[in-house]
Parts: structure tokens; sequence; C-alpha cells
């Protein structure tokens, strides 16, 4: 079910798909963030429309997310009546191309339904809306999904790993953009690229390059000045980053947690990679 060109209904619908209702901003940001067996999909409704908004605070309308990936068939959805939630689906259900609707559906019959910005050409026409009919649609968004075993690979969603310019001496790390930036100079990058391909290998890859990217990060999301809220609303690092904290149980921003909250941050989400990376060298030594 993609919603990606305009479309028309027997009845206005809130969509920048169509002219049913001015205004017709209704619109959502989409985290994708990947863990180890499963996809977690957080949903924000970031154009909202009062009357329908009213029609959800009253139980007689809710937010569905449909969720579609045609190479592995799946199909799911998920209902809520909170303008953020989050769809939790098993890594093996998605593969490839995966679309992702969100619309505002009735939940009881809507006898007599009007939309005070509903089109002239409607006059004041009412109609009889039946559960699961649409009141809003937004553009449906799409991502790839590709889980991988490398644990560098399963945070692609936050980091990007990239050859520097000629003349970079060190690694740097860069917070400000959609992931976390981090450059290598040019041997240590053709180095990097040729050993992760390596899986005994893997493991000390992240510790060495990953973890202290990670710490750069949070050493940064905890600077006294920071606007938070507003950084997380440009960074969409930050907000999959805290979000998958959060359900860790883990409060990096908490200005009385000891500075050693970063360390234990990074390390769990990349679920322990000096442990991880010993023992494969274990392994490695042991053939």
């Amino acid at each position: 079910m993609n919603f990606n060109r305009m479309r028309s209904w027997p009845h206005p619908v809130v969509s920048p798909l169509c002219d049913d209702v001015a205004p017709n901003a209704f619109d959502f940001r989409l985290d994708v963030l990947p863990e180890h067996h499963r996809w977690i999909l957080g949903v924000e409704v970031t154009a909202e429309d009062a009357t329908l908004a009213n029609y959800v605070q009253a139980g007689k309308a809710c937010y569905l997310l449909h969720v579609e990936c045609k190479r592995t068939n799946y199909r799911g959805t998920l209902v809520s009546s909170t303008l953020r939630f989050e769809m939790s689906i098993g890594g093996d259900l998605l593969f490839g191309l995966v679309e992702v609707s969100l619309l505002v559906v009735a939940k009881k019959d809507l006898e007599g339904y009007r939309h005070p910005g509903q089109h002239a050409d409607y006059r004041n026409s009412a109609f009889d809306i039946n559960p699961g009919e649409p009141l809003a649609v937004a553009a449906s968004k799409t991502f790839d999904a590709f889980l991988e075993v490398d644990p560098i690979l399963k945070l692609s969603s936050i980091l990007d790993i990239k050859r520097g310019e000629d003349d970079l001496r060190r690694m740097q790390v860069s917070c400000f953009g959609d992931r976390i930036l981090i450059e290598l100079p040019l041997a240590e990058f053709d180095r990097y690229r040729e050993l992760r391909a390596d899986p005994p290998i893997r493991g000390l890859l992240a510790t060495t390059v990953v973890l202290p990217a990670l710490l750069d990060a949070f050493f940064y999301l905890r600077t006294p000045d920071l606007d938070l809220d507003e950084f997380k609303a440009n960074h969409r690092w930050c907000r999959c980053v805290l979000n998958r904290l959060e359900r860790l149980k883990v409060d990096l921003v908490n200005p009385n947690a000891e500075s050693g909250i970063c360390l234990e941050a990074a390390q769990m989400l990349l679920r322990e990679p000096l442990q991880r990376g010993l023992e494969d060298l274990s392994q490695l030594y042991k053939t």
C-alpha cells in the first residue's frame, strides 16, 4: 500500500496527495533502528489536523501504520492514539525495499461526517464513514532493510565510515549530520575496508573505530549549554541513539550521571565489543 501520487476518495480526506481538504498537511517522521533480531520503526506525526486530532482523542479514530515488504510478502499494521509510537518487526520478516504508510482511520461508524476545511465541491455534504476508512493519508516513506551480522553494519542507520581527504592524518569524527561521520586517513581506510571482510576481525574494528566515535558524540550530547531538544530534532542519529538507550534504561544526558555513562552506553550499543573482540581473537589463534 504505497501512497505517493495523487488520489481521490469518495469523502474528504486530509492528504498532501489531494485537495479534498485545505490545509492538507499530514506527515510523519520515520526513524528506522535495526537491532540484532528485529527492526524498530519509530513514528512521530509531524503535521496534524486539529479536527482529526479531536476524533482521535475522543476514540472515534486512530493512527494506523502500514508496513509492507514485497520481497518477503510481509504486511503488518499497528494502530495508536498517540503522536509518537514504535512498531517492532522480526528481523527475518523484512528484506530489501520496505514501504511505510501512515493514515488516520475511523474506529467507529461516523454518521454525518463533515470536515470544516473540505473543498467547495463537497458543498455542505455529509458522509457516513465506516470503521477502517481513511480520514487522513500521508505520503508513504521507504527504507532498505538489510540486517547484517557485523555489529558495525547494524549501526549503519547512525554511522558513516568514509575515506578522508588526502591530507588527513588521524581519524576525525563529526556528529553534526543525520549520521555520525567517521573519516579515516587514506591508508587506514583501505586497511579497514579490507579487514572488515574477515569475520574474526569485525569485533576489534568495532572497538577501535566505532567505539571512540560514539564516545566523542556522547560526550558532546552532555555539553551543559547544548539545546538537546533542538539537536534531537535536527540530527536523526541523536533521536535513534537516545530512543534506543531509553529502552536499555540508560540515561545518557542526565546531568547527575557520572562521566563513565558515555563509555557504558557505547559498549551497550555495540553489545560488549571488547568481550566479543577478544573471543574472536581467541578463536582465531586456536585455528
